[in-house]
């Protein structure tokens, strides 16, 4: 995982000191090598600054990479054929499962099974393409004037320069330099609407202990996000029983339900498991960092947050980087209670869902886990994974009044009664939102979302 950003100039002269400001505000999502790909030269260095003293003032394309090696020496930005390419991302089906972007430079579009947001220059035809994994994993966003066109990993890199907008991740943006027009193609990969509905399950638990294994492969060591629900919980049997190294880690109050559940779990599966304990003083001091992270002061995005924050930031503080969520699974299986609800719409909502789930959920913990450079992986958006669950039939996700219920009856087999445990949502099952309340009552805030005022500035 890492970050990626460019600038393709048209014209007038955009600073190097600028540039640098604006990359250097995604520097958190690797520091392992910073690389510059300029008009045909290639620069590396140990930091955005070093990088970018070597970088031309006049340049026309500059495309910018900073690495988190996971398992290979960082090499992108890379020319190869007449092709440069930077890549945020890992690819999970290429060379016996290395996770290699080189993928990027053999392999059409349709075969590339992964997570990665990408940035393609053809420097003989002067076209830039930018394109994301269907379902949004990692995030990608472009700015657009008449003076340059820019790229990057997260938002916040390129507010300096303007309004900045996400790329739709079943969209591949098209950019023609010398006509200074962009279009937009269809990703040749998607979510499928299903022709029929089954109503059969084991395919299901194939294709989610294949998007485990193949995650997970190759690391020697990881973490996972364990709130005690059935789909972290699930997540960390089925590595276990791939004999992977991981460590689970619980976030909440001494009192929450999630260190409760996951303290249990962990006993029982023999799962070792840090916790993190919050308290006021904790979640306050942070909260800024938080807020910077996500880009948002809105309270229910910021109250989801936290408890990620503090899991990825222990992980990070363990040595792991790479930690694995459960994310996914409420948009895949109905797990909200607007389903049990509603259940002439349940398909519906699933797929408004999946659609959209990029908007909010993957940015935000996708950012809340880069801010702590480490590489967030959720196996249940796996594109097979996904396009399957949406043929599983209604009635096999909300049943006798219960959620997500195929999901339960594949983990019954490996965690027994836990997979049929209730869980509440991160915020209140962690206790987040009873820390928040005390605060708002320690600063007379009447309601406990004015807490976020307390971040003047972002």
């Amino acid at each position: 995982m890492c970050g990626i950003f460019g600038i393709v100039r048209f014209r007038g002269e955009v600073p190097r000191e600028k540039i640098a400001e604006m990359w250097k505000r995604i520097e958190h999502r690797g520091r392992d090598l910073f690389k510059v790909w300029v008009d045909g030269e290639e620069i590396s260095a140990k930091t955005v600054e070093k990088c970018m003293e070597r970088v031309p003032e006049s340049f026309r394309v500059l495309i910018a990479q900073n690495t988190l090696s996971i398992t290979g020496k960082p090499c992108f930005p890379k020319e190869k054929n007449g092709k440069v390419i930077a890549s945020n991302g890992e690819i999970f089906n290429y060379r016996d499962g290395q996770y290699d972007l080189n993928a990027f430079f053999s392999l059409p579009l349709e075969k590339i099974r992964g997570i990665y947001a990408s940035a393609e220059l053809d420097t003989e035809k002067n076209i830039l393409r930018l394109f994301r994994d269907p379902i949004g994993v990692n995030p990608l966003c472009y700015l657009f004037n008449e003076h340059f066109f820019a790229f990057s990993s997260e938002l916040k890199s390129l507010r300096p320069a303007g309004k900045p907008v996400h790329l739709h991740p079943r969209k591949m943006l098209r950019l023609d330099l010398e006509r200074k027009k962009i279009e937009f193609e269809k990703h040749p990969l998607g979510l499928h609407r299903p022709e029929k509905f089954v109503k059969a399950y084991r395919n299901l638990e194939t294709l989610i202990n294949s998007a485990i294994e193949m995650q997970t492969r190759g690391l020697k060591r990881f973490g996972i996000m364990l709130s005690g629900g059935v789909d972290s919980t699930l997540l960390a049997r089925i590595c276990q029983e791939h004999e992977r190294k991981f460590v689970c880690f619980s976030c909440g109050t001494e009192e929450s339900e999630d260190i409760r559940a996951a303290r249990k779990i962990g006993e029982e599966f023999g799962f070792k498991v840090k916790e993190i304990i919050l308290d006021e003083d904790m979640v306050l001091e942070n909260l800024g960092r938080i807020v910077h992270a996500i880009e948002t002061k809105d309270f229910v995005q910021v109250s989801i947050a936290i408890p990620g924050f503090f899991v990825s930031q222990a992980s990070f503080e363990y040595g792991n980087k790479v930690v694995f969520s459960g994310l996914g699974c409420e948009e895949l299986f109905a797990g909200y209670y607007k389903y049990r609800k509603h259940p002439e719409r349940i398909h519906e909502t699933c797929m408004f869902g999946l659609e959209n789930i990029w908007i909010n959920d993957l940015y935000r913990e996708n950012c809340i886990s880069m801010i702590n450079t480490q590489e967030l992986r959720v196996p249940y958006l796996d594109l097979d994974v996904v396009n399957y669950s949406l043929k599983i039939h209604p009635s096999m996700k909300v049943k006798d009044g219960i959620e997500k219920f195929v999901l339960r009856k594949i983990a019954e087999k490996y965690i027994g009664e836990y997979a049929w445990r209730k869980k509440k949502a991160s915020q209140y099952g962690s206790g987040v939102v009873k820390i928040v309340e005390r605060l708002a009552r320690r600063y007379g805030y009447k309601k406990k979302s004015d807490i976020v005022k307390l971040v003047r500035d972002f």
